[in-house]
């Protein structure tokens, strides 16, 4: 059911095609560059001892306009994004920009920036706070409705194929604060032969609002495809609907996506 709605969106989506062959030359284009430079760092740390660090370019493509953190699909316009991750040590930094390819004045177009620190309490269980700053930038490149917001994950491991994380954010806390939101999302991630499935629950709710949302999605990871040692590609397909009676009037009731994703791997083990 979710395989055979997410290929209805795409078919739906007939422009998809133009903005993937354009997504396809960025990967290529990214990946050679992302090679050129892990040469040169590897030049460089042959010379001199560094330190291990992670580095992450992610870009991808969706067939649906969504908040990732927010349990909600907007629009059936195709939407690309790109985050860049880095992590020395326990602590990182990344920032993520997301542009809707037919509507810009939707509210997909917008950018975040963070800082991460990863705190490890056993072999399985991991305590992680984050936070940063949300750009709404449906009009100009900071909205009057960016504001700052933070968060923390609680990850377990309970074997080598599932893994539990619970997310609980907030929104608006710092020049909008009368206006603070909350969100609480559920994550349980299975994998199987290479295989993943991801179950999702949110629950978010306005300080300034009687009453608040649930939602929830199922989705499925295929196997990666290895485009180079750095570069590997990614197609993942899920489905989401509210469970609430009522949702956010921004958001659709359910809806499907399908969306294709290609990590760059630029770190030094």
């Amino acid at each position: 059911m979710v395989v055979a709605t997410c290929m209805q969106v795409v078919n739906n989506n007939y422009r998809l095609k133009f903005k993937v062959m354009k997504f396809v030359k960025l990967i290529i284009l990214a990946s050679s560059l992302g090679l050129s430079i892990q040469s040169i760092g590897q030049d460089q740390g042959s010379k001199a001892s560094s330190k291990p660090y992670t580095l992450r370019l992610v870009p991808q493509i969706h067939s649906t306009g969504y908040f990732p953190y927010g349990g909600s699909y907007l629009t059936y316009h195709p939407t690309m994004d790109a985050q860049i991750f880095f992590q020395k040590g326990n602590t990182g930094v990344f920032v993520f920009k997301s542009v809707d390819l037919v509507d810009h004045s939707v509210n997909t177009n917008y950018a975040s920036i963070g800082i991460v620190h990863t705190i490890k309490l056993s072999e399985s269980l991991e305590f992680i706070p984050f936070a940063g700053y949300f750009l709404a930038q449906v009009e100009s490149f900071k909205d009057q409705s960016s504001d700052a917001w933070a968060a923390v994950d609680l990850k377990k491991r309970v074997n080598k194929n599932l893994v539990l994380v619970n997310t609980s954010m907030m929104g608006n806390i710092a020049q909008r604060a009368h206006s603070l939101s909350m969100t609480n999302r559920l994550k349980l991630n299975y994998t199987l032969k290479s295989i993943t499935l991801d179950m999702f629950v949110w629950y978010s709710q306005a300080i300034d609002q009687q009453r608040g949302y649930t939602s929830a999605s199922l989705g499925v990871t295929a196997p990666s495809i290895a485009i180079n040692a750095s570069v590997k590609l990614k197609f993942h397909c899920a489905y989401q609907q509210y469970i609430s009676q009522e949702h956010p009037g921004s958001a659709m009731k359910r809806g499907a996506l399908l969306s294709m994703s290609a990590p760059i791997d630029l770190s030094r083990k």
